[in-house]
């Protein structure tokens, strides 16, 4: 009916039966339309949820392109770099260059965040080399402790200094 407000659409996702725990997993709108959030529920106390992003900013390393990390030891980094960090709250993926946007993520509880290139081998007439597809990120999160759904609030917006 006209005036009536629908529920936003949610994604969800079951652990099949008899698995060790009854893990669910939630995609949903967030507040605006340029947010997502990701729950996980069910996840067993003495376990870790663990979560794999494949993303890319079209090259390892340019000036426009960044992974920002805030946490215990906030930090820059490359796309195409390899590192890790402990009790991160968020990570924000920036492009002010060419596609002029960023993702921000933000973690409930922190996370422990590892990240590494994609990459591919191409053959050519100099030979072999390396060619960067995007980056793997690799969120964990331990449960013990925490009570409630893990969550991965995600945000779209222009990147800062874009033009």
């Amino acid at each position: 009916t006209a005036g009536a407000s629908a529920e936003p659409p949610v994604i969800t996702l079951e652990s099949e039966r008899g698995a060790r725990a009854a893990v669910r997993k939630e995609i949903a709108p967030g507040s605006a339309p340029e947010e997502f959030e990701i729950r996980f529920s069910g996840v067993p106390h003495d376990a870790w949820l663990v979560s794999e992003w494949n993303l890319s900013l079209l090259t390892p390393d340019a000036p426009g392109r960044r992974l920002a990390i805030e946490g215990a030891r906030p930090g820059v980094y490359a796309p195409g770099s390899s590192g890790e960090a402990d009790s991160v709250r968020s990570l924000r993926l920036e492009d002010s260059e060419y596609l002029h946007l960023s993702l921000t993520l933000r973690f409930e509880p922190a996370a422990r965040v590892e990240w590494s290139p994609v990459e591919t081998v191409s053959l050519s007439e100099g030979g072999a080399e390396r060619v960067y597809q995007g980056t793997a990120l690799v969120f964990g999160f331990p449960a013990a402790g925490h009570t409630g759904p893990i969550r991965i609030r995600a945000r779209i917006e222009e990147a800062e200094g874009a033009l």
